[in-house]
């Protein structure tokens, strides 16, 4: 609930909005009248409603003008000295929030001068003209063309005005790309280079590359060309730039044979680079695909953006389209070809330890060939994704010169001589007009003058109001939009019978009622407290994280660094999917031809993780789709598969991926077991490696801290059982076989099909005291720490309330979500 500034603020706002159009519709009108009177004895009368109006708007725009510039500064002093330097050069990009909506109220005034001092001009041609108003060549003559010279001239530097963002905007883009030319900024397409050495093992996997290459430096000179020839068209002059060329009234008719040829340059360079990306990484972009088929369709039929040329270079791109030369070959891409060598060297990796001298030198020979593809694979769709830059930016540019040539037309067409009815009936009309649009406009600045007024009033009465019904104080009531205040009992039982005010009788309904207080929020300030963990004896088995090592290891520092330098592209999303989508990225390179599983229990993250592998060119399949692992084991384009805990009892058999990615923490310890062990299982010839995500100061660091004191609690279990009878002095740190055995003792213990609660978007099931544990055990135990108490008894009513109480206060202080923790096992 706001409060009654607060309210007025917003009303105060929509008060000057209402007023504005209100303005603009009356002077149109005034300006529409006075189109009738031209080219007619009564063009004279036309000149004093025109002049009326031009003395009007001079003032709204010289107010407009200061008002823009006011919101300007605002943004320079807030954001900084470096980023106000940059505004001072480039105002027109400062277009956000208060300082747009300033900007198109600016342009609107404008738009309404440029017509008044356009139509002056055309009045003062028109009497200059007449002989029988003015004598030719004598002073009034004289002083009506320079009247005319100069509303002409000056009508000309409005509508440039006018166009100046438009037009900026447009230069900006061709100027980034002209700067990009000149200094040979654009992606360079390498050439792919043969691989010399050949084994038996490897020579017809060599043969299909050598094919696919050949593809990949055939397309290479068609698309330079192609670059070149829509950087030459984007790179011509904006008509209304020149001051010596006349402006006609065609420029955007003219500018879209133009803009039409552009058009079909970049849909072509769009699908030459998806047919390239396909050859390189053996993913193929449905949605360029199935736009290249619908202008072929709209092509053949002529239809669309310049037929001709569309036929005419979709049948060039066949042509140089990279592609095996059989259309059932199994590699046809960089990466199928990387897949099957990785293939080769697990399995010559096993004739090696068998003692077979043939294998090691076929094994030397696949290791450098995997070597040099990869790397000319990482290249290559590196250029790739240079060039969907540079295509963005053409895109770009094209739709920024065809919003200058289509605001040109607009303000063209504004100033067209009128072509409506005329005669005295439609004057009338129009004058009727006016005057009710004169009645509104002062109706509108009334009440924002009452408005101001209550604000005034509100900022000297302070917080004491009192209900004009009942005549008693309130703090919770409701403003009405013609200004009026009323308690909330008392508006609430009038309006069930009256839909009016009680005080002004204007009609209501339920928009026209704002609920305020007089009683501002007040802001608390929490100080952070800092929860030391409880010291444990050098002889005493920690359960807490002193542990935690032993199954899962922390991250390298160095490579955290590698996948936090990844730049995404694009709006972000969450943290947490980011940096997932920056460490599959990263594995491309790190680990080369590497699959990975990503596994969460709940399906909606998911579907979210499915957006962001779509915006980034991750391949991927999942669980749900049909034939979804078979698409996983026999595509190589495909990297990950997203699986979720409901497919615990499909007999999953994943062997080929070699990571497994946990997008977040599982209290029952049996369903993360599962996951893993769709990948590491009998027939695993890879190592595995397993990534869990967590971010700190959340939720997730507790039920990670809960699921390894249980998994730690099965180790000592199972320690003590084999030791008995021993001395246990010292407690040495389990090692692989007793993790092993807790781990298989938690899947015995776990019957999986209890573990998900019902409902599809619903999540694991978790008893009622780990829920407790979860979301308050962290205070529990600091307390505990601070009293030199242990224990975990339940806590009494009193006590969970305090503490959940203190737990909420604590969250609401931190104010979103932590960092993130990568940790990982092997």
């Amino acid at each position: 609930m706001r409060t009654v500034a607060e309210v007025l603020d917003v009303m105060i706002e929509q008060s000057e909005v209402a007023i504005r159009t209100d303005q603009r519709a009356l002077l149109s009108a005034k300006l529409s009248r006075g189109q009738l009177l031209e080219n007619s004895p009564r063009v004279k009368t036309a000149l004093d409603i025109w002049k009326g109006v031009l003395k009007t708007i001079d003032g709204i725009v010289k107010e407009c003008r200061e008002k823009l510039q006011f919101e300007i500064e605002v943004v320079k002093c807030s954001t900084g000295n470096a980023t106000a330097a940059e505004a001072n050069a480039n105002d027109e990009e400062i277009n956000t929030g208060r300082v747009g909506e300033a900007r198109r109220r600016y342009r609107s005034a404008l738009e309404i001068q440029h017509k008044a001092v356009f139509f002056c001009a055309n009045a003062y041609y028109q009497i200059k003209s007449n002989e029988e108003m003015t004598v030719p060549d004598s002073d009034e003559f004289r002083r009506l063309e320079k009247l005319e010279v100069e509303g002409y001239e000056n009508a000309k530097k409005i509508r440039r005005e006018i166009l100046d963002e438009s037009r900026r905007k447009a230069e900006r883009l061709m100027k980034k790309i002209s700067d990009a030319a000149s200094k040979q900024a654009f992606a360079v397409i390498p050439e792919y280079k043969s691989v010399d050495k050949r084994g038996i093992e490897s020579r017809a996997v060599v043969e299909d590359l050598e094919i696919i290459a050949a593809g990949l430096n055939r397309q290479a000179d068609q698309l330079d060309d192609w670059r070149e020839h829509v950087i030459q068209l984007l790179l011509k002059a904006l008509v209304d730039e020149d001051d010596e060329v006349e402006i006609t009234g065609d420029e955007y008719e003219d500018s879209t044979k133009l803009m039409e040829e552009i058009v079909v340059y970049i849909q072509i360079l769009r699908a030459a680079i998806a047919d390239r990306e396909e050859a390189v990484t053996g993913q193929t972009n449905e949605l360029v695909k199935h736009e290249a088929r619908v202008s072929l369709q709209q092509a053949f039929t002529h239809e669309g953006p310049f037929p001709e040329k569309v036929i005419e270079l979709f049948a060039v791109r066949d042509r140089i389209k990279p592609k095996p030369e059989k259309e059932d070959a199994d590699l046809r891409s960089l990466r199928a070809v990387v897949a099957k060598l990785r293939t080769a060297t697990v399995k010559l990796r096993h004739d090696v330890a068998n003692g077979s001298s043939r294998a090691k030198l076929e094994l030397d020979i696949v290791t450098e060939q995997l070597k040099i593809t990869q790397k000319q694979l990482t290249e290559q769709q590196k250029v790739a994704q240079a060039m969907d830059t540079e295509l963005d930016l053409f895109t770009s540019t094209m739709n920024a010169r065809v919003e200058f040539y289509r605001q040109l037309q607009n303000v063209s067409d504004s100033v067209a001589p009128y072509e409506g009815p005329s005669g005295d009936d439609q004057m009338n009309i129009l004058l009727g007009q006016e005057e009710v649009l004169a009645e509104k406009l002062e109706a509108s600045n009334a009440k924002h003058r009452y408005l101001l007024h209550l604000k005034e009033m509100d900022a000297k009465d302070g917080d004491q109001r009192f209900c004009i019904i009942c005549r008693e104080n309130f703090t919770l009531g409701v403003l009405t939009v013609c200004g009026h205040q009323f308690c909330k009992d008392c508006i609430t039982l009038w309006f069930r019978a009256h839909h009016n005010c009680p005080v002004c009788k204007k009609r209501l309904n339920n928009s026209s009622l704002h609920d305020i207080t007089l009683k501002p929020q007040e802001l608390k300030v929490h100080s952070d407290s800092t929860t030391t963990s409880p010291k444990k004896d050098h002889g005493q088995t920690s359960n807490g994280s002193a542990k935690k090592s032993v199954i899962y290891s922390d991250f390298s520092a160095d490579k955290l660094a590698e996948i936090k330098d990844i730049d995404l592209d694009g709006p972000a999303f969450t943290t947490k999917v980011d940096n997932l989508v920056r460490h599959l990225m990263w594995l491309r390179e790190s680990d080369p031809g590497a699959k990975s599983i990503i596994f969460s229990q709940y399906s909606d993250f998911l579907n979210v993780l499915r957006l962001a592998f779509q915006r980034y060119r991750i391949g991927f399949t999942s669980f749900d789709k049909t034939n979804g692992a078979t698409e996983f084991k026999e595509d190589d384009s495909i990297e990950c598969f997203l699986l979720h805990a409901r497919a615990h009892s499909s007999g999953l058999n994943l062997v080929n991926a070699s990571h497994v990615f946990l997008c977040e923490p599982l209290v029952n310890t049996a369903l993360e077991l599962q996951a893993i062990a769709r990948v590491h299982r009998i027939g695993q010839d890879q190592e595995t490696t397993v990534w869990l995500y967590i971010v700190d100061g959340t939720v997730e660091e507790s039920i990670y801290n809960l699921s390894v004191r249980r998994r730690m609690a099965h180790i000592g279990d199972n320690t003590r059982a084999r030791d008995k009878g021993k001395s246990t002095e010292v407690t040495p740190e389990p090692g692989d076989e007793a993790i092993e055995a807790a781990n298989s003792m938690e899947l015995e213990h776990a019957r999986l099909s209890k573990l998900m609660r019902k409902g599809k978007a619903a999540g694991e099931a978790v008893d009622k005291g780990d829920l407790w544990e979860c979301l308050f055990g962290h205070l529990a135990l600091g307390r505990q720490a601070a009293n030199g108490t242990s224990g975990t008894k339940e806590p009494g009513p009193a006590i969970r309330g305090f503490l959940a109480a203190e737990a909420a206060e604590q969250r609401r202080g931190e104010g979103g979500e932590g960092p993130l923790r990568l940790v990982n096992g092997l």
